[in-house]
């Protein structure tokens, strides 16, 4: 069946290149692999709100937000190093990158079980000794994944779009009735613990049932050294990232308690779903445009693909910022009365620049300059750590989420300025994305009036 979409695609993208081919479908497996788990996680979440109390998902939500903190903080751009290299297929290369996978990962563990003993000093309403144990269980995830084929950091590099967006599908649904069936038993915060971590195991699972067999973990000195050499600049990158994205999680229960911050993180969480979407994409794009000719062509590649992004998706997501009062109104009336309405589409107004941002990063990768993204990065964190306290003081989690989306679009707009100075493209994507994000939220207050 596979062979035969791929007949059929081939004599209706014939004048394309395979490259081009190739990311034509490797976008359409990811959008279907992640737009099917974007209907599983909503459904989820619809029961998951009804099983478990607001105290619990917040609870949850923030323990989470440290873990998956974590690891963006020791993310050391394996992925995109492998895939950007000549040599990313030899042995020897996948075996060094996995011994650097195994290591990490009991590195993280340790980060995770250590900020689950520090962070609770700071939150004054959450249970210290509940905090703790569900990080060191949540510790056991990314040894978990480390234990995965490591021939499938290669699938990208393959263009084997299809199996990897199968091995996430296949996690998605072990994690989500793992975690369903035992919140019906138990209705408390380790049914979601266990969902997770079977989520994982599932992952791994898939990964040798579908991939090559791997090569045993080794080190080879000259590998370690050429991985490193674009992997220090994302570890740099996601360091800062990561801390810049969950910083309003970090905060957050400094202000207000895990009951108040349950409305925030399910609007973060369905929000989350489109960046998600996105970010797999933007992994297929990735992996097209270091295929696609010489670096003048992938600059013009690359803005027109934001441009039809701005003038195709956005509108759709501006629909979604109108929209965001009837969305929620499938949850409980607990929830709708802690304003998950306003705050989705604040988050849904975030995510707009958010995309196009994920979208530019792509191109910083090619051109191996991946600093000057870290610098956006430290600009967008700069200066949501300025807004947050004072606008998460005086209006609680509806401040929160003026801040993030505040530091997005000034992320968003540093990088824009970076490709307009350097004649990279113009401003043209940005312009439409602001536009679409003001008429979104202007409709809206019209509506609500």
């Amino acid at each position: 069946m596979l062979k035969a979409l791929g007949k059929i695609g081939s004599a209706r993208f014939g004048n394309l290149s395979k490259e081009k081919q190739a990311g034509l479908f490797g976008v359409g497996w990811t959008a279907l692999g992640q737009i099917a788990a974007i209907f599983i996680r909503f459904g989820s979440s619809l029961l998951l709100t009804r099983l478990l109390n607001m105290d619990t998902y917040g609870f949850f939500g923030i323990a989470m937000s440290v873990s998956i903190l974590v690891e963006l903080f020791s993310d050391i751009g394996l992925r995109p190093a492998l895939t950007r290299h000549a040599d990313g297929e030899n042995s020897a290369y996948v075996a060094t990158a996995w011994t650097i996978l195994i290591i990490r990962s009991f590195v993280m563990a340790g980060l995770m079980i250590g900020m689950g003993l520090l962070l609770p000093q700071f939150y004054t309403d959450y249970n210290k000794r509940l905090f703790f144990l569900v990080e060191v269980a949540l510790a056991v995830r990314p040894i978990l994944h480390a234990c995965a084929n490591p021939m499938s950091i290669l699938l990208h590099k393959q263009l084997r779009f299809g199996t990897w967006a199968a091995m996430e599908f296949g996690q998605t649904i072990v994690g989500t009735i793992g975690t369903l069936t035992f919140a019906y038993l138990f209705h408390n915060v380790w049914a979601v613990v266990i969902g997770i971590l079977l989520g994982e195991a599932a992952f791994v699972a898939l990964s040798y049932a579908w991939c090559e067999r791997p090569p045993r973990p080794t080190w080879d000195k000259a590998a370690a050294k050429e991985l490193a050499h674009i992997g220090n600049q994302v570890f740099v990158n996601t360091l800062v990232m990561g801390l810049w994205i969950y910083v309003d999680r970090l905060v957050g229960p400094v202000f207000t308690s895990a009951e108040k911050m349950a409305p925030y993180l399910l609007a973060y969480t369905l929000m989350e779903a489109i960046e998600r979407l996105m970010g797999k994409a933007t992994d297929v794009y990735f992996s097209t445009l270091v295929k696609v000719g010489s670096f003048q062509q992938q600059v013009e590649f690359h803005t027109r693909t934001c441009n039809r992004i701005a003038m195709f998706l956005m509108p759709l997501l501006a629909i979604g910022i109108m929209a965001a009062p009837m969305v929620v109104k499938v949850y409980g009336s607990n929830y709708r009365a802690a304003g998950l309405g306003i705050l989705f589409a604040v988050l849904v107004c975030r995510v707009m620049f958010r995309i196009l941002g994920q979208v530019h990063y792509q191109l910083f990768m090619i051109q191996g300059e991946i600093y000057l993204a870290t610098r956006c990065y430290y600009l967008a964190l700069f200066v949501q750590v300025v807004t947050i306290f004072p606008l998460a003081k005086f209006y609680g989690t509806l401040g929160i989420a003026y801040s993030v989306c505040i530091s997005t679009f000034v992320l968003t707009l540093s990088q824009n300025l970076i490709f307009n100075h350097r004649k990279y493209m113009d401003m043209k994507s940005f312009l439409i994305t602001f536009g679409y994000a003001a008429a979104g939220f202007t409709a809206l207050v019209f509506l609500e009036m």
